[in-house]
C-alpha cells in the first residue's frame, strides 16, 4: 500500500508542477489546501482498498521435511475465487495499471511537456523578457549607434541573468528527468514478480534455500527505496529544496530567533518600498 501511494502523491506533484509552468497565475487559486488534502486522501484511500485483497489472501505455512525432521516455515498466498475468478490475479492486473503503467505514462507526458515548456523558454529573448524586468534601452538615434556605460553595464547584467536563469531551467529539467527514471526502474521488478507469482502454475516446484528465493525480498527493498530515493534527488539535485528544508528546520529550532529575523527583513522591506514610493512621487512632481 505505502510504495503505492508514494507513485499516487508523485503523480499529484507532478501535475501541480504542471500546471505551475503551464499555468502559473492560476495555480495558487485552483489547487486550494482543501483540494490538495482530497486530492492526497483519494490516493490514500484508493491505495489501502486496492491492496485489501491481499491481507486476505494472506497464509501462513510449515513445510515438515521427513528426511532431515526439520521443519520449514513459508509466509505465502492462498487463491481467492469469486465466481471463478482468481481475485488475485485481477487485482494483480488492475494494480499494475493503476499504479505502475497509467503514473509512468502520465509522468512522461507531464515531464516531456515541461521539458519542452522550459527549453522553449531557454531561447534568449524568451529568458531576457522573463528575467529582465526593465525598459527597453533607448539607443541614441546616430548613425554609429554607440552604446553608453550604463547601457553596457546593463546588458552585462542581462546576459549575467540570462545566464543564470538556463541554468535553474536545465537543473530542473534534468531533476525531473531522474525522478521518472527511478520511479519506471525501481518499481517495475516488484510489478514484475508480483504478477510471475499470481500467474505462475500452482503445482510448479519451490526452492526455499536457493538464491531465486532472494527475488521476492529483492524486488521489494527497491520498491521501498524508490519511495525513500524522491526527497534525496531533490536534496541534491534542487537547491531550491535544500533552502526550504534548512528554512524549516531554523523555524523548528531557532523559532524566535527566526521570527525576529523574519520581522526584521519584512521591515527592512517595507522602508525600502516607502523609500522608492517617496523618491517617485518626488521626482513626478
Amino acid at each position: 500500500m505505502l510504495p503505492n501511494a508514494s507513485a499516487g502523491i508523485l503523480v499529484l506533484l507532478s501535475i501541480e508542477r504542471f500546471i505551475a509552468v503551464v499555468r502559473p497565475m492560476i495555480v495558487q487559486d485552483l489547487l486550494t489546501t482543501r483540494v490538495l488534502l482530497r486530492c492526497v486522501l483519494i490516493v490514500w484511500i484508493g491505495s489501502a482498498v486496492m491492496n485489501l485483497p491481499y491481507i486476505f489472501a494472506v497464509q501462513f505455512m510449515e513445510l515438515y521435511d521427513p528426511e532431515s525432521g526439520t521443519k520449514h516455515a513459508i509466509c505465502a498466498r492462498k487463491f481467492l475465487t469469486l465466481a471463478d475468478i482468481n481475485l488475485l490475479q485481477v487485482v494483480t492486473t488492475v494494480n499494475l495499471f493503476v499504479w505502475y503503467i497509467i503514473p509512468l505514462a502520465m509522468l512522461m507526458v507531464i515531464y516531456v511537456t515541461i521539458g519542452i515548456v522550459l527549453l522553449g523558454s531557454t531561447k534568449s529573448d524568451s529568458v531576457v523578457r522573463s528575467s529582465v524586468c526593465a525598459k527597453p534601452l533607448e539607443r541614441k538615434a546616430t548613425t554609429t549607434s554607440l552604446l553608453t556605460k550604463d547601457e553596457t553595464i546593463q546588458i552585462q547584467s542581462t546576459k549575467t541573468l540570462t545566464n543564470e536563469a538556463l541554468d535553474s531551467r536545465k537543473r530542473v529539467i534534468r531533476l525531473v528527468i531522474v525522478l521518472v527514471l527511478a520511479f519506471a526502474v525501481l518499481s517495475l521488478p516488484r510489478h514484475m514478480y508480483l504478477i510471475w507469482s499470481v500467474w505462475r502454475d500452482t503445482n510448479a516446484p519451490r526452492c526455499l534455500n536457493c538464491l531465486a528465493a532472494l527475488i521476492q525480498p529483492a524486488t521489494f527493498l527497491l520498491y521501498f527505496f524508490n519511495s525513500g530515493l524522491n526527497p534525496l534527488l531533490y536534496a541534491f539535485l534542487s537547491r531550491r529544496f535544500r533552502s526550504a528544508i534548512l528554512d524549516t528546520f531554523q523555524q523548528c529550532f531557532c523559532f524566535k530567533e527566526w521570527r525576529q529575523k523574519k520581522t526584521s527583513l519584512e521591515i527592512c522591506s517595507h522602508n525600502r518600498s516607502l523609500h522608492k514610493n517617496s523618491n517617485i512621487k518626488s521626482f513626478n512632481s
